[in-house]
Order: C-alpha cells, then structure tokens, then sequence
C-alpha cells in the first residue's frame, strides 16, 4: 500500500526541478508563512492612515510616531545622530531634491500632505571677506587676518568666509569688522537668460547662493516662460546658473527664483576668528548683523577653540542614497563617488573624505561601522571608525544592483537585489543568498530592477512591480528569511509600491491603493482577517501505478472566532468591501471577477483584498490532487477526517495544492481510508 505526505512544509525552489524537489518544499508559495513547520496564513494588513498625496507613492517614513510623510519618488531618510535631540529631526536625500532636513514642527505645519516644509541640509559659508579697520593704540605693528562662519539654529557652522588679513597695533582697543553679510540668500530677481544648445544660462542681480544640484522654482519670467517652474541648476559663478531647457523662446524681462529648500536663516548667528600663531582661533559669536567690534585681547584669544570648519563642505546638491552610522557619521553618494560627514555633523561634507569608485553606486548599507557600497558592478566594503581614515575594498564578485530601493541592512548584513539573485554581504562573507532556493533566470523572472525593500522580524521582504492593466500597478512580493540555517522564500499576493520598517517598533509598513486614495497599512496588523493562502507541493513519483483512494488534511479547523472577533471583524468587512468597491468602480481589478481563486490573490492576479469570513466558522481549506499534471480532485475541506477520491484513473506522479486560511500540519493521500485513519 502507497501513502503519501507532506509536512515540515518550506517555501518555494523554483530552481530544483519540480520532481526533485523534497516533499516539503513547493513549486507555489504565496500568503503562507512557513517558518514553523506548518502552513500558517499570514495576517491581513490593517490600514492606519490615508495620505493626502497623490499619484503613485514611492517612499514612505513615520516621524516620531505621528506623521506619514510621503513622497512620489524614491527618498533615503535618516535619523538625526543628535545626542538628546526630542525634535524628532531627520535627514533625507532624493531623486528629485538636494539634501534636506526637517523636524516634527517644520513637517507638520502648514497642511496635512506631509512633509510640509524641511530646509536644505547645512548652510552657505559667507561670500566675502569682511572690510577690516582699526583705531587708536600704539606700540607694535601686528598684521592679523579675520573670518567669520554662519550658525543656524540648530548650531549648524559653515565654512569660513575668505579671509581679510589687516595690520594694527598690538594695543588696539578697537578692530572693526564691517560690510559682513548677515545670511544667504533664499531667492532674488532674475535680469536675464541667454538659450543655448538646451540649456538656459540665467543671470541675477545680486549673488543667487547656490550650489550645484540645487533646485529653484521661478516664476513671472517675460518672453521666455518656458523656464517657469522647477529646475536643478548647475552654477556657473556667483551670479550665473544654468538649467536643462529647450526653448526657442527669448527672454525679456522680468521673473524671480526661489530656493525649493531655503536656507535655515532663522536666528541666525555669526562667529568670527582672528590668526594667533598661524592659527584661526575664536573670538566671538553675535547674532548676524553687518558690523562687529573685536576687543578681545590676545592673551584672552589664544586660549579660545580652533577654527572646526575649515573643510566642512555642504553636501552636494545631487547626494542621494543617505544612511546614518552608530559612530555619528552620515553617508550618501554621487554617481561613483561616497561623501562621508564628520562625525555627528550631519551637515559637513569634507572633500578629503571623499572616497572614489571605478563604478556608478546604487546604493548604501552598513554592519557595524562598516559601509557595504552595491555599485553597477562590483560590491565594496569602507571600513575604519575615523572618517579620514577609511579604507575600501572590492568584493571580488561581478554582481551589479538591480534596484537600489530594495538594499536593505539586517542581521548584520546588507542585501541587495543583484543580477543573479538576493546578494548579501556581512562579517561571515558574501554571496547569492537565493542560489539553492533560483536560478538567475527564475530571479529576472521577479522583476529584481523594480523591487523595494525593507525587514521585519529578521526578514527580509521586498516588492516589485509587474505590469500595469487598467492603469493600475500589478506586482507581487517576496519575503526571506535565513534563520536557523534554513533559507525559505515564499511569495506574497499583494503589491506594494513603498514599504517602510519602523526600527523603534520592529513594524513593517506598506502603501496599498483604495481607488485613487493612497492609504498606509500595518504589516499583519490586523487580528481578525487572514490572507488567503496556496502553497503546492512539487511531484511525488509512486513506485507504482496507483490510484489514491483517500487524502486527508490535518489541520486546526477549530480556528473560529468569539462574538466579540465577529462584531469587530464585521466592521472590519465593511471597511475592505468599500476599498474593493472602489478599486471596482476605477477599473483596477486586474483580473478576471468570474475567477474562482478572486480572493487568494496570486501572483499577476487581481487588486482586490480578501473579505474575511465573519460567521464564527471553524476554519477551512480548499483540497485539490494533480495526477501527471492534470487537476483531478477539488474539494473543500473543513476537518481531519479522511475523505474519498475519485476512482477510474491510475498514474504516478502526484502533486497536492492547499489554498485556505487555517493552520495545516500535514496532507497525505493514500489507496486506502485506513491506513490514512491509522496515521
């Protein structure tokens, strides 16, 4: 007699052939959590929030708890590396923004579509040198040269000014510092613009303050009012920029430029230092006005700090990929460069920190202190605790990153999508972490170039988008999980096109569509709704010509609910069939309405969330036996007894498929209800 069982069950290997596959692993995972042993159905998302921004959301981040900010391109946010910093500061860096910086007060206020407003990340150091001048005294001649810094609010100091050397009495009771610039400047008045060769070169009336890969908005431009709106500039000099632009249009007259992130010139202050021995020491610090009177003696000065900021850059305008380090340091990158800030300075950049590499970077991650830099080509390690002193490595392994969204750091690791499969990188080494589980050809299959990524629970989870139909985004997602030794991937039913973990929590976050309405919803976070798993097996080959007489499912049909789960979990009904009405209303099913699998949700599948039966029932699965291929039994399961099979065809190679919502320990099938009975 022939039984036939599947327990212990694991998630997907599309890379082993279907009959070779153990009788715990699947061809189909989706919705099922397989970490225990048994099949477990994933919980439902729970929505939490609904954003005001529209379009196709692609980052998300929660600000102390309270606000969703969100953005419609791909943003890297940090956490400020601020001791005792409760303003709930962050960093964040864009595709379509030069670094910026905002708060808890500076993002919520003014709307609700947040984040509201922010500042561009450090400040500009003055354009001039101070006019220096002194009076009075006697004795020797002393020549001295002064600079002074701009400090925000937050004590963020610029670099130094250019220098303005004098030469004075040692005595003098007075050195005046005068015509000293009180702050940059947020935007001015445009006086021309010249077309040429697809770029608009503009010129202002005074000093525009800007950087390269910063942006400006202009607005009320003559003749030329193609170049109304937003553009990143690339500067010129002090009065001059240019923006990529087309127009056969001549300028005439007027217009002005905005800062789309201002500077942070509220309250600020000036700082000023003389030479003392070669050395720009500290003198004293006011808030910004255009004059200052230095008194200080030199027995008082020569005691006081000495000038920090001598090389601190501002970011550059086209930084992207921000992370925070345990040691204080921020990291981003341009093209094939890595900017590196001075330790718990998040604004200053140094230019002899900058590290260059022989490929374009995607993106960042870090263990430890250690920076782990996924590039179009190789992998590399930065390692070293002093920013001036970091030493880089190349990954001997050709594995380019196909999305740098998905980068993820976890476990003290870093995984990235690569070429090949899931690469990652830590202490114990590196490598495809996926090659036992897929091939690189069932790895191009998941779209790896579109996925984003995040962890929950040590597990690494990512989406990606498939197609579109109807005009609404198809995808699907993935999690893995490498604990204890036993990689297992399984897919989820559902896409997501931003997701965020929340690491003071440990919750995973994913932006899902009700309509046109974009809505933030807690990862498993609801307690009364489960998704809708499947899960099938690979091909167990019968030494014989046989035809199974009975299968049996074993599982917890006994998953009911309380009155208390069903009055809630109606509400919670009611809640998902009006999201399902709208994605129905706007055409976005994405799949055939008459199909019998609507609510399981596969892969390419529809849009539609799975309404939670709310009638105390004790829990179901649907059965379904595969004979060389062919379906030959569906049936719906709601207990542990054994139950027939159809009789009148005989084969070998035996699949099973499981689709349901409870707890299963084991399937098995077999030629007689006794043996199955007896087990």
């Amino acid at each position: 007699m022939t039984v036939m069982r599947w327990k212990e069950f694991s998630g997907i290997a599309p890379r082993i052939a279907p009959r070779l596959l153990p009788p715990n692993m699947a061809r189909e995972a989706y919705n099922v959590k397989p970490w225990s042993g048994e099949l477990r159905a994933f919980k439902n998302t729970r929505r939490v929030a609904t954003l005001e921004k529209t379009g196709t959301i692609r980052s998300i981040y929660l600000l102390q708890g309270l606000y969703w900010l969100a953005w419609t391109y791909a943003v890297n946010v940090a956490k400020a590396p601020i001791p005792d910093d409760d303003t709930g500061r962050i960093y964040f860096t864009g595709e379509n923004q030069e670094p910026r910086v905002t708060n808890t007060a500076l993002a919520s206020t003014g709307g609700t579509d947040y984040p509201e407003a922010w500042y561009t990340l450090g400040i500009h150091e003055p354009l001039t040198a101070p006019t220096v001048g002194s009076s009075g005294g006697s004795g020797a001649a002393e020549t001295r040269a002064y600079v002074y810094t701009f400090v925000t609010q937050w004590g963020e100091e610029s670099a130094p000014s250019p220098a303005a050397p004098y030469t004075g009495k040692v005595d003098d009771t007075n050195w005046a510092l005068t015509n000293l610039l009180t702050a940059p400047a947020n935007g001015g008045d445009i006086v021309a613009a010249v077309h040429s060769g697809g770029w608009v070169t503009v010129e202002t009336d005074d000093p525009h303050w800007l950087k390269d890969g910063h942006w400006v908005t202009h607005a009320s431009v003559g003749g030329m009012t193609d170049i109304n709106g937003s553009f990143q500039v690339t500067v010129v000099d002090s009065t001059h920029y240019k923006v990529k632009r087309t127009t056969a249009q001549a300028y005439t007259s007027g217009g002005t430029f905005t800062r789309d992130a201002p500077y942070n010139v509220t309250g600020l202050r000036q700082r000023f230092y003389r030479t003392f021995n070669g050395k720009y020491r500290f003198v004293a610090e006011q808030a910004a006005a255009t004059s200052y009177n230095d008194t200080a003696a030199n027995t008082t000065v020569v005691e006081n700090e000495i000038l920090p900021t001598v090389e601190w850059d501002m970011p550059p305008g086209r930084m992207q990929g921000l992370i925070s380090l345990p040691n204080g340091v921020m990291v981003g990158f341009v093209d094939n460069q890595l900017y590196v800030s001075e330790p718990y300075k998040p604004y200053a950049y140094p230019e002899a920190y900058i590290k260059t590499l022989p490929f374009k970077i995607r993106a960042l991650g870090s263990y430890g202190t250690t920076i782990v830099v996924a590039t179009e080509g190789n992998p590399y390690r930065v390692d070293g605790s002093d920013p001036a002193f970091l030493r880089e490595s190349v990954v001997k392994d050709p594995q380019p990153c196909a999305s740098g969204r998905a980068a993820v750091s976890l476990d003290n690791n870093v995984y990235f999508p690569a070429t090949s499969g899931l690469y990652g990188i830590g202490a114990s080494g590196h490598g495809i972490v996926t090659r036992e589980l897929m091939t690189r050809d069932d790895w191009q299959a998941r779209a790896p170039a579109e996925m984003v990524g995040a962890s929950v629970d040590q597990r690494y989870v990512a989406f990606a988008k498939t197609g579109t139909e109807n005009g609404v985004d198809l995808g699907y997602g993935l999690v893995f999980d490498r604990r204890e030794g036993k990689d297992a991937l399984i897919e989820i039913g559902f896409y997501s096109p931003a997701i965020y973990s929340d690491e003071t929590t440990d919750q995973l976050y994913v932006v899902r569509k009700n309509g046109n309405v974009n809505e933030v919803h807690q990862w498993e976070g609801s307690e009364l709704s489960r998704l809708q798993y499947q899960w099938r097996s690979g091909i167990l080959v019968s030494p014989y010509l046989t035809n199974m007489a009975y299968a049996q499912v074993d599982g917890e049909f006994g998953q009911g609910k309380t009155a208390d789960e069903i009055a809630q979990c109606h509400i919670e009904a009611a809640d998902i069939i009006t999201a399902n009405e709208g994605i129905i209303a706007a055409d976005g099913v994405g799949g055939a309405i008459a199909d019998e699998e609507l609510c399981v949700l596969e892969v390419a599948g529809d849009n539609l969330e799975g309404v939670p039966s709310c009638e105390g029932d004790q829990g179901w699965v649907i059965f379904r036996l595969y004979l060389d291929g062919e379906l030959k039994h569906q049936e719906t399961v709601s207990s542990r007894e054994p139950f027939p099979l159809p009789d009148g065809f005989l084969g070998k190679d035996f699949e099973v498929q499981i689709l349901g919502n409870v707890d299963v320990h084991e399937i098995a099938v077999g030629e007689s209800y006794d043996e199955l009975a007896e087990a």
